[in-house]
């Protein structure tokens, strides 16, 4: 039977709220706008935290499923619970159907437009294990999802859909793939010898740290691009700053700590969320 150890080894729940502040962020911004007047029911904004976490407890369990048989043959990924028999696959699929099931039903309640999204969320969740095995773009895959999280997030609270989210979420889109890219590092010479695919892989580790490189600065110009557009003060644009070294941190002294990967989603992530929060609440106490 899968207890509550088994589910949080099977979704990694630990790491659940590294990408979170960029959700909270997205429902944030709108407040943001002096001239913004919230409608409805505040208790349909309680939706969008077990909406994140359906889509994120899926998304681990569809990845943990799919590539059970890959993970077994890695070393670095041999000991994980269902190669070895932890996890039986028909629990974990309970989990990730279930998990989809949940997003649906929560995007029913947050109002149609959420819900209108909620199937391109779960074919993005789906299909991301798989795109490893058919070509390198795997990586925007999963910053896909994380685009459309605080744009969803942004949607939840106004019932719209806008400019001012969408930046946010190419910056999140920007960091995500850039920190997957860098992930795939750690199994360069196993997708090489059983064909597959990742950044890695095509372009070799040294083009693939210029390409991480790279997005890393288009999300950083992101998160510049927002303060301007959403109307932020000085406060929000510490951010960037933070942003900024954690960049330099990572690369200088982090680049073969995979651990470190979620550790600067974590880092960036609330940065955004405390100083848009900060700033937003600086301007209301004046």
């Amino acid at each position: 039977m899968l207890n509550f150890i088994k589910f949080k080894e099977l979704t990694r729940l630990e790491q659940s709220p590294f990408g979170l502040p960029f959700v909270a962020t997205g429902a944030l911004l709108p407040f943001a706008n002096p001239h913004f007047h919230f409608e409805g029911s505040w208790l349909r904004l309680l939706w969008i935290l077990p909406a994140f976490f359906a889509a994120r407890f899926s998304g681990m369990a569809f990845n943990q499923l799919i590539d059970r048989f890959v993970d077994g043959r890695n070393p670095r990924t041999a000991n994980r619970p269902i190669p070895t028999g932890r996890i039986i696959a028909k629990e974990a699929k309970w989990v990730a159907w279930g998990g989809l099931f949940a997003l649906f039903v929560i995007g029913s309640q947050i109002n149609l437009l959420c819900f209108s999204f909620a199937p391109l969320v779960a074919i993005l969740l789906f299909v991301y294990s798989y795109m490893k095995r058919f070509h390198a773009s795997a990586h925007f895959v999963l910053g896909s999802i994380y685009f459309l999280a605080p744009f969803l997030a942004w949607a939840a609270v106004t019932g719209t859909l806008a400019m001012v989210p969408a930046v946010l979420g190419l910056a999140a889109f920007f960091w995500i793939s850039g920190n997957d890219i860098i992930y795939a590092l750690n199994d360069y010479h196993f997708d090489c010898a059983n064909g597959l695919h990742s950044i890695p892989v095509r372009f070799g580790p040294k083009k693939s740290l210029q390409i991480a490189r790279g997005l890393f600065l288009c999300s950083i110009a992101a998160l510049v691009a927002l303060g301007f557009m959403a109307k932020l003060g000085g406060l929000y644009f510490l951010a960037p700053l933070v942003a900024t070294l954690a960049l330099v941190y990572f690369h200088i002294l982090g680049v073969k700590e995979s651990r470190l990967f979620f550790f600067s989603v974590a880092i960036v992530s609330s940065a955004v969320m405390f100083f848009t929060l900060g700033d937003i609440l600086w301007h209301v106490w004046l």
